[in-house]
């Protein structure tokens, strides 16, 4: 028996290698493969797709060989395509197939992937007995990444630190928001270097694995899950970074994922209100405070502590940051000594050059602006 899995982005391939072996085990081929994968896509449909008893299609039309996987795929027991943009091109099959194995993804662990294609198999009548229901996915949490366990909360999260002799009492904290794939797949070398990096600059660093549909309604939604983690923190949380850390230390050019947290953080605090004056403190204390952390910006990525220092000045006009006053003259002090740098590295210009100006164009000088209505 063989069920093929065709998707249009990487789906927890390492999670899916060690369900794939279970279920060869119990003699049931499953062929996963991504729309991105280097394939000979004519001879995978020929011979993957068109030799399946069942297929299951999650891509775009767009995807130059979707004509050919489809034409392959009517000719197997069953074929079920997942998404709006695929459904007009294979026969109709009862929407809660489909709904079925989108829910054993959702929840995504090994059993769950194994079952997606045993139930594939079940309904194109290959196996006589349905498998287990799908587990209730597990959304988001804290992850302990040497135990692997998630939490709910940093306070459990932080009483199981602790009570291992990992004492983080004191330390500000930067959370760092992953996409929850990276966890069910156990793709965790990027977390741990974040880690890594920022506890060797004196943060406790939290790491949330978050559902990606979760994580892009983080601030409109009341009671969401990520507030209840987030709110145990407390004054210690100096940044919310959503989104990926890609550097590891402080090596050339590495202070752009500094400049671009401190920017999400205000637009966050533009828009929401949700950086307290704690966060924005935290973000002064390490990054201009801190003279070793300051000068290392300032030799290795001087344009991106020159917008740490324009965010932070703007985030105080506005009234976002309700700054004390030796911050305040901190980052203006900064912002002196950056300039001359600035200058003497420009060196001769011509024609235009990327900085951080802002330039104001009024109605006066856009004709485009200048509406004119007329009565006919």
């Amino acid at each position: 028996m063989k069920a093929v899995f065709v998707f249009s982005h990487s789906m927890l391939f390492r999670a899916w290698d060690t369900a794939c072996e279970r279920l060869q085990e119990q003699g049931i081929e499953a062929v996963v493969v991504s729309q991105m994968s280097a394939v000979d896509w004519d001879e995978f449909a020929a011979r993957e797709v068109g030799g399946a008893d069942a297929v299951y299609l999650n891509l775009s039309r767009h995807f130059p060989s979707f004509e050919t996987l489809v034409r392959s795929a009517q000719k197997v027991r069953l074929a079920i395509a997942a998404g709006i943009e695929t459904e007009s091109e294979l026969p109709a099959c009862d929407p809660a197939w489909r709904e079925t194995i989108d829910q054993y993804l959702k929840a995504g662990g090994i059993d769950d992937l194994a079952n997606a294609a045993k139930f594939l198999l079940y309904r194109a009548g290959c196996l006589n007995e349905a498998p287990g229901l799908p587990a209730e996915p597990i959304l988001c949490g804290v992850l302990d990444l040497d135990s692997n366990r998630l939490f709910d909360t940093t306070t459990d999260y932080f009483a199981y630190q602790n009570s291992n002799g990992n004492k983080l009492n004191g330390k500000p904290i930067t959370a760092l928001c992953f996409g929850r794939s990276l966890w069910l797949d156990g793709d965790l070398a990027l977390p741990h270097a974040a880690i890594r990096a920022l506890e060797e600059r004196g943060f406790t660093a939290l790491p949330i694995f978050c559902d990606w549909e979760l994580a892009t309604s983080f601030g409109r939604a009341s009671e969401h899950p990520l507030d209840q983690i987030l709110k145990h923190c407390g004054d210690r949380l100096t940044l919310i970074w959503n989104g990926l850390f890609s550097h590891t230390g402080q090596t050339d050019d590495s202070g752009g994922p500094f400049s671009t947290m401190v920017n999400t953080a205000f637009a966050w605090s533009a828009t929401s209100r949700v950086v307290t004056k704690a966060q924005f403190d935290g973000i002064c204390r390490v990054y201009i405070e801190n003279k070793k952390n300051r000068e290392w910006l300032a030799r290795d990525n001087i344009y991106a502590l020159e917008e740490i220092t324009r965010r932070l000045l703007e985030a105080h006009s506005r009234g976002l940051w309700l700054a004390d006053p030796d911050q305040i003259e901190a980052v203006q002090q900064t912002v002196l000594s950056l300039e001359g740098d600035l200058e003497e590295r420009m060196g001769p210009v011509s024609g235009e050059f990327q900085g951080g100006s802002v330039d104001i164009l009024t109605r006066e000088k856009v004709d485009a602006w200048n509406y004119r209505y007329r009565v006919k």
